[in-house]
């Protein structure tokens, strides 16, 4: 420990947290964690919009299985859309 202060000094403790070289000093950015940047997370905000498109989406698909599975024999209808499934 340094003599002035209760933090550990050393190769594995440096100022700030960030894990420490042999030398005592901070790690370079690169050996950092790349989840403990800012930019790590790169999730799209959800917006009304958002919302909209998956409730139209969520419609439209579930209209067309309905339609098709009354309009084309059973078997037909959900081959077709496991292929669909399996396209995507």
């Amino acid at each position: 420990m340094d003599q002035l202060s209760s933090r550990p000094r050393g190769r594995h403790a440096s100022a700030g947290g960030r894990p420490a070289e042999a030398g005592g000093r901070p790690a370079p950015a690169a050996a950092r964690s790349p989840l403990l940047t800012p930019t790590a997370l790169r999730v799209p905000q959800i917006t009304v919009y958002f919302w909209v498109i998956k409730g139209l989406s969520t419609a439209m698909g579930e209209a067309t299985s309905d339609w098709s599975v009354k309009t084309l024999p059973p078997e037909v209808a959900v081959l077709i859309g496991f292929t669909g499934f399996v396209i995507a």
